[in-house]
Parts: structure tokens; sequence; C-alpha cells
């Protein structure tokens, strides 16, 4: 997973589920710049993590659609 910058609008999508769960099984750091300012970091389950990884990758799709 890389980690540059999320984009606001992923941000978004993401920090019902970031709010939700916490699990000790992988760590993931997002760094919400137009958010927060600063990295933070979040730990998620597996199955969390590929369920956000698949909502990030539909949400691509709608935002380059749109432009």
């Amino acid at each position: 997973m890389s980690h540059k910058p999320m984009r606001y609008e992923e941000a978004l999508t993401v920090l019902p589920f970031l709010k939700q769960r916490k699990a000790n099984d992988t760590k993931i750091s997002y760094c919400y710049h137009e958010l927060f300012q600063k990295p933070i970091q979040v730990e998620l389950n597996t199955t969390l993590k590929i369920l956000i990884l698949i909502h990030l990758n539909v949400l691509r799709r709608k935002l380059s659609n749109m432009r």
C-alpha cells in the first residue's frame, strides 16, 4: 500500500470505519493532510483493511469518472 496522502474525499469516506473499529492485527498509517495537517496512526484488522481498500478503489473510479 502506498503512503501518499489521501485526498480529502477519500479521507472522509474512511473516517467512519476508523471510528467504529480498532484491532491490533495490522497497522496502517493514513495521512489526512486536509483534515488534520499531520499523519495519524490507526490499527485495523485485515478484513477491515481489505474493505477500506475496496471502498477507496470504488470511490477513486467514481471521482475520476466525474472529471
